[in-house]
């Protein structure tokens, strides 16, 4: 399921590399990041548009192979390294959405058992997609403002308290 690269275009490619820039870079300073990875960014994403039921376009209008400055990609390497952690989230969103109002044992199917079925996984892994794209969204602008790491810092533990408290960021 998750064994080919990633490539991300237009506003969802800009938000990742938005997340993965270098925060106060100092000459001789170890770098930091908001995100070590983009795959770290796709995968939070998909939690988050999940969590707060936000999907988002997926800019994805067909791959000519191209990468340039318009484009972001997660290498096919890394996407297995990490199709575990993917798989895990995936078949948790597809047990756990209801934005088709499909019952129980659909949900079962979806997470489960339509792994083989070229039409349902393309349809379940493009509502994935449209919910790691929507968390990217969020992500972006909760972290926009972002210019130092203590600023970083502070935004890790309002989205923490968000989660103990059920509370919005903004």
């Amino acid at each position: 399921m998750f064994d080919t690269r990633m490539k991300f275009k237009g506003a969802t490619a800009q938000r990742l590399k938005n997340l993965y820039r270098v925060i106060e870079p100092k000459r001789g300073a170890t770098q930091f990041r908001i995100f070590a990875s983009y795959i770290d960014i796709f995968k939070c994403g998909a939690l988050i548009g999940f969590k707060h039921k936000i999907r988002s376009e997926t800019n994805d209008d067909g791959d000519d192979g191209a990468v340039d400055d318009s484009t972001a990609e997660i290498l096919t390497e890394v996407v297995i390294k990490e199709s575990k952690n993917l798989e895990h989230i995936f078949r948790m969103i597809m047990l756990n959405e209801d934005d088709r109002n499909l019952p129980l044992e659909e949900r079962i199917n979806n997470a489960f058992r339509y792994d083989g079925n070229e039409e349902k996984s393309k349809e379940n892994l493009s509502l994935f997609y449209s919910y790691a794209c929507g968390g990217i969204e969020i992500l972006d602008d909760w972290f926009k403002d972002v210019t130092t790491k203590e600023d970083a810092i502070e935004v890790y533990k309002r989205v923490l308290a968000i989660d103990e408290r059920k509370e919005s960021l903004d």
